[in-house]
């Protein structure tokens, strides 16, 4: 069984243009497409590695806690109209005006972890060293700015990032515990640090993304295959997550309760807070993908009440307006 969705979905983070000599990313295999986002790499330490740790094992906002900006309509589409007062740390060597405490921080290399609805194994191999240890990075909800580390050891770093409905199929592990956490993988699925030493003789990142890959394929369990499920996830991505709950459990015939525990279960958060990040994800694909954001057409076709409603929920995902976000995203081009 090749589990596959009709709708295409590309989750992005906050940098989707970063590559250069200590980060890049890599398209899986055909075999993996329905099931890794890509795998990505980082060969020193301090990289984009412990940024998603030090992003995920911040201590959880539950959905409650997250408030909802503050600003009249009126002070969304002034702040969305003009240029950021405030470029944020996500643009290289930016600084904020009347903050001078933080610009050295800034300039250090300050990042914005957004919540790009996935999940990633991170497998660390220290030459300095000579250790392997890995870690399951569950879904994230919310944004957070993370000063990177500065390490001394000799650090590669190798991922697979997983579509939030994938990660159960390669895990023996239930993730309803997994949200906004990072885990110690061998503590969850012992023996897999001895299963990773190969990663120690590659001469390539290429090749070791081949080897992850390869190993990824045995641990595949379609067994795990939830049916009900997956069809609820394909009825939330055709919608663009412009759907609400009792609709999507109505289109798998299955009660919310049991919906909701299947979602907990499997992903790690609650059906309504998916469909709300999925609908984020589309709209920031938009911001930054397209030459022009034509912010009304966004509205109709992702179901808001207005423009400022957009502009509301985006910030409270990825913390800045939309084009704040786009120019610090265009930076690392």
């Amino acid at each position: 069984m090749i589990l596959a969705f009709d709708t295409p979905y590309r989750p992005l983070t906050s940098r989707p243009f970063l590559s250069n000599s200590t980060y890049a990313e890599y398209l899986p295999g055909e075999a993996l497409r329905p099931y890794v986002s890509c795998f990505w790499a980082s060969g020193v330490s301090g990289g984009e590695a412990d940024v998603l740790e030090a992003a995920a094992t911040e201590a959880a906002v539950p959905e409650a806690d997250i408030p909802e900006a503050a600003a009249t309509e009126a002070d969304v589409l002034e702040a969305a109209a003009t240029e950021a007062d405030v470029l944020e740390a996500d643009v290289p060597g930016a600084a904020v005006p009347g903050a001078a405490g933080r610009e050295t921080a800034l300039l250090a290399g300050t990042v914005r972890v957004i919540p790009d609805t996935c999940m990633d194994i991170i497998i660390e191999i220290n030459h300095t060293r000579q250790s392997i240890s890995s870690r399951l990075c569950g879904i994230q909800d919310c944004t957070l700015m993370v000063e990177q580390g500065r390490g001394g050891d000799r650090v590669t770093k190798i991922a697979a990032r997983f579509y939030f409905w994938s990660a159960r199929l390669f895990l023996d592990l239930e993730l309803g515990e997994t949200a906004n956490r990072v885990l110690d993988l061998e503590l969850v699925q012992p023996g897999c640090n001895r299963e990773f030493e190969p990663l120690f003789y590659h001469r390539s990142v290429e090749e070791s993304i081949s080897w992850l890959e390869g190993y990824l394929l045995e641990r595949l369990e379609t067994d795990r295959y939830n049916p009900n499920l997956y069809n609820s996830i394909d009825y939330l991505l055709r919608t663009g997550g412009n759907a609400v709950v009792k609709d999507i459990c109505a289109n798998s015939c299955v009660s919310q309760r049991q919906m909701e525990r299947l979602f907990r279960q499997n992903i790690g958060l609650p059906i309504k807070r998916i469909a709300s990040l999925v609908r984020y994800q589309n709209v920031w694909g938009e911001v930054v993908r397209r030459d022009r954001f034509e912010i009304m057409d966004a509205v109709h076709r992702y179901g808001y009440a207005d423009q400022a409603h957009l502009l509301n929920d985006f910030k409270r995902f990825h913390g800045i307006w939309p084009e704040q976000a786009r120019q610090a995203a265009l930076a690392w081009r």
